[in-house]
């Protein structure tokens, strides 16, 4: 960007001081206005002002400051003399003249070249009563800095924000400390958009946010006045810019100001466009000689020479384009009532007299509901009126359309200048041209020409809604006539048209009677027509089986019973739930491509079970999966050995572990028998090879129903260890094993489960009583290259890992990371080995 400074640059501050409003008193009789008891000025107007004008007053320091307004119906009081050096301006207001459909007003305000927009957008222009603007000099230099202030809307929800675009490096700084969130993104122009946004209720009345560049020019822009304005929202644009040929201060200049009417004509200077504010443009340039050009359609272009020689002087010139008017002339039956459309803007509803355009080529529409529109295109000279014959034809049944227009609850829906409903609108429309509007409070908020072709689908037409935003969605189906859900909301049946829908991701969703079904989660870009072709999927019978028989399966939401066996199911995607108590809910989303197929749904317990067996229950503990440290960690101490090592990272499933060891009355009521050597059936099971622990095991899922295993070696060291609620203990439970261990010659043979203390997770004997297998082939070294993930240990071997420590280890042998080998032959039975179960989850 082009460095510019700017000598001086209006900074507009917006304040919420109270001030009086213009009344006028007894305005029948007196036709005079007064202002705190000064008559300010006579109008012939007057009876009008206290109902249908306002008042803003401006505060400057210059006695220079010019107003003007994009509303030629505005009055401007000139400044007057205040104290400290103050001057006074007023504009009062035409609350009711005819405006845009936005009810958009601009104020322009101008000193020496450099322009200030005030631009105001509100509900109503009622609300622009009772408000007071101050316009400040600041002796500064701004290098090149396009700064846009923009009060946000969600303000009402106690935020406000600030947003500034730049093309510069800006330092941003609370001046009273208030906390700013800044958010900083890039623009089509790339430019920077810079957010900031903060509490409404942190603010003071001196609150101001301080802009500074590299150069260390800077502009404050308060926000103290933001948290009155909870209830008055205006868009505020202020930008402070400056004529581009301003950087060299050395080279003579000269101001040339042109007005032109029409105000909106346009102005060259040497075939450069020159804005044109409120019918007037202004450049300073160096001095020499200049060509200008005037123009507008339908008017006759001026233009001439100027002579730039005087720096200490201005340039001006007044041009007025004379416009080359012609005469249209609308005749017809059935037209009374009919709306006029001439170039896409509404001129009047039928009859109207001569109707006057600028000479040239015009397209015309008269549309009256119920009617079939006429539409013509005519070239209009000067020199005679052009007459139209525009009859209308009823509209028959076969040309109609079903359209519904849908707005907010209380938005009012008005076709051809009639109001047809509020919120919702939905009919037959016959093929034509239709003026559709959204108004509220009096004040129209969209207004646009539709056309209707001859015998479209139905449409749906979301109003006040930016058209860069939204898309339009085709949606046909095979075969047609299935309903349409878009967003779980019902908007007929196909083919049908959604009109200027959200852009963003949509759920669509088809069904017809005989058990049709499409579904889909389509994505819309703004400006976007997304066609549709839904090919209707059928019901198939596919089957369920689950490892829980009891359970409840539902699909898409709808119960269907236990899942097991066949089921008819709409080919396409569908979401199964299944639920049993004691078990973690299974939720999956299922694609039903053909006929015949299975899904297997397998079920986890949630929690600790107990469990019984031919008489014998057992307990069952839950442990939550999770991160741990594996082997030698710094609780282990020195006594650590080195197929301990290295301390490694394991992460782990959920799973459930046996609260003790397998007691011998478990072992007798399974397998039949009792191999102990030490009878005791309260005790551990004990003399066990580890193939006696695995026939045990299959032969308890038989006959539970269950899927119970042995533990790997880090499932038993993590349960050892409490789990994630455990700490770095040496023994399971504590770091003194006489408080926790069945050990250290206090016995001499294994004892009743559960008598000592348990760990974090109420797990029991994890140190002493009796060894106990886990699934692992032993290998010194496997630590050093154990998987992350649930590991399993080596894939061969001859001897098996069993963990634990028993009644007649020394302590080193009971801790929690200790690790032994074993043969699993017949030699390797033992009066202290034995095992506890695993149940994955």
């Amino acid at each position: 960007m082009k460095a510019t400074r700017i000598r001086t640059t209006l900074l507009l501050l917006l304040t919420l001081t109270a001030t009086t409003v213009l009344r006028a008193q007894n305005p029948e009789a007196t036709k005079q206005l007064y202002f705190t008891g000064q008559l300010l000025e006579e109008a012939t107007r007057n009876n009008q002002l206290s109902k249908g004008y306002s008042e803003v007053v401006f505060e400057a320091n210059s006695p220079d400051i010019v107003i003007t307004s994009s509303e030629p119906t505005d009055h401007f009081i000139p400044g007057q003399r205040k104290s400290n050096g103050r001057y006074e301006y007023r504009v009062i207001m035409n609350r009711n003249a005819s405006r845009s459909s936005n009810q958009r007003r601009t104020l322009f305000f101008s000193k020496e070249g450099i322009n200030i927009n005030q631009e105001f957008v509100a509900p109503n222009v009622k609300e622009l009563m009772s408000e007071r603007y101050l316009i400040t000099e600041k002796d500064d230099y701004i290098t090149s800095l396009d700064i846009t202030p923009r009060i946000c809307a969600h303000l009402v929800q106690g935020e406000g924000c600030l947003e500034l675009q730049t093309l510069l490096d800006l330092n941003i700084e609370s001046l009273d400390g208030v906390a700013l969130n800044k958010e900083v993104s890039t623009n089509s122009a790339n430019a920077k958009v810079i957010k900031l946004s903060f509490k409404v209720a942190d603010l003071k009345p001196t609150s101001a946010v301080r802009i500074t560049t590299n150069s260390s020019n800077s502009v404050d822009i308060p926000i103290g006045g933001i948290g009155d304005r909870l209830r008055k929202i205006y868009n505020i644009s202020s930008q402070l810019r400056s004529n581009a040929d301003a950087s060299n201060s050395n080279v003579p200049r000269q101001y040339i100001v042109i007005g032109v009417s029409p105000a909106n004509a346009r102005v060259y200077i040497n075939d450069v466009n020159v804005p044109v504010v409120s019918g007037v443009a202004s450049k300073l340039l160096p001095l020499g000689n200049y060509s200008y050009r005037v123009e507008l359609e339908g008017h006759e272009s001026q233009s001439g020479v100027v002579y730039l020689n005087d720096p200490d002087s201005r340039i001006e010139k007044n041009v007025y384009l004379m416009a080359n008017i012609g005469e249209i002339i609308i005749k017809g039956r059935n037209t009374n009532g009919a709306v006029v459309i001439i170039d896409s803007t509404v001129v009047g509803i039928l009859p109207m007299n001569k109707i006057p355009v600028v000479i040239g080529n015009h397209h015309i529409i008269v549309a009256r509901e119920g009617f079939k529109s006429y539409e013509t295109t005519c070239s209009i000279e000067i020199s005679k009126p052009f007459e139209i014959n525009a009859d209308l034809r009823v509209g028959q049944t076969s040309e109609m359309a079903h359209i519904t227009f849908i707005s907010d609850q209380n938005v009012e829906i008005w076709i051809n200048g009639k109001m047809r409903g509020k919120g919702k609108v939905s009919d037959d429309f016959v093929q034509g041209n239709y003026l559709v509007e959204t108004r509220s409070g009096g004040l129209t908020l969209e207004s646009r020409f539709l056309y209707i072709p001859h015998a479209m689908v139905p449409r749906t037409i979301r109003l006040d809604v930016p058209e860069e935003s939204t898309g339009n969605i085709e949606i046909t189906s095979e075969p047609n006539g299935a309903d349409v859900y878009f967003d779980g909301e019902y908007m007929g049946r196909t083919p049908t048209s959604l009109q200027q829908i959200d852009a963003g991701s949509h759920s669509l969703r088809l069904t017809t009677s005989d058990g049709g079904y499409w579904e889909e989660t389509v994505e819309l870009n703004g400006g976007q027509t997304l066609n549709i072709n839904a090919k209707m999927l059928h019901n198939v019978v596919v089957s369920f089986s689950c490892n829980v028989a009891d359970a409840m399966l539902y699909v898409d939401g709808k119960e269907q019973g236990n899942p097991q066996g066949n089921f008819d199911i709409a080919l396409g995607s569908h979401t199964i739930f299944v639920q049993r108590e004691g078990f973690a809910d299974y939720e999956q989303r299922i694609e039903v491509k053909h006929e015949g197929q299975t899904f297997t749904i397998q079920m986890h317990p949630t929690f600790d079970r107990m469990i019984t067996v031919n008489g014998i229950s057992f307990q069952m503990i839950f442990v939550k999966g999770g991160n741990f440290t594996m082997g030698a960690t710094k609780g282990q101490g020195s006594a650590a050995n080195g197929d301990e090592k290295p301390a490694h990272a394991v992460q782990l499933s959920d799973y459930l572990i046996g609260q003790t060891e397998v007691t011998q009355e478990l072992y007798q009521a399974v397998v039949g028998n009792n191999p102990s050597i030490n009878k005791n059936p309260k005790a551990p099971v004990e003399n066990i090879t580890y193939s006696d622990a695995v026939a045990f095991v299959q032969q308890l899922n038989v006959i539970s129903g269950y899927s119970f295993r042995l533990p790997t070696e880090a499932e038993w060291e993590y349960a050892a260890r409490g789990g994630v609620q455990g700490g770095d203990l040496r023994y399971s439970g504590s770091k003194d094993y006489d408080k926790c261990a069945v050990t250290g010659g206090s016995v001499n043979q294994p004892i009743d489960v559960g008598t000592r203390l348990s760990n974090e997770l109420g797990i029991f004997d994890m140190s002493g009583n009796v060894w106990e297998w886990c699934s692992d082939y032993y290998h010194k070294n496997y630590y050093k290259k154990s998987p992350l993930l649930d590991p399993q240990g080596p894939e061969t071997g001859s001897d098996r890992v069993i963990r634990g420590g028993a009644y007649d280890s020394n302590p080193e042998a009971c801790r929690v990371s200790a690790r032994m080998s074993h043969p699993c032959t017949m030699m390797g039975r033992s009066a202290n080995l034995g095992f506890r179960l695993v149940l994955s989850k």
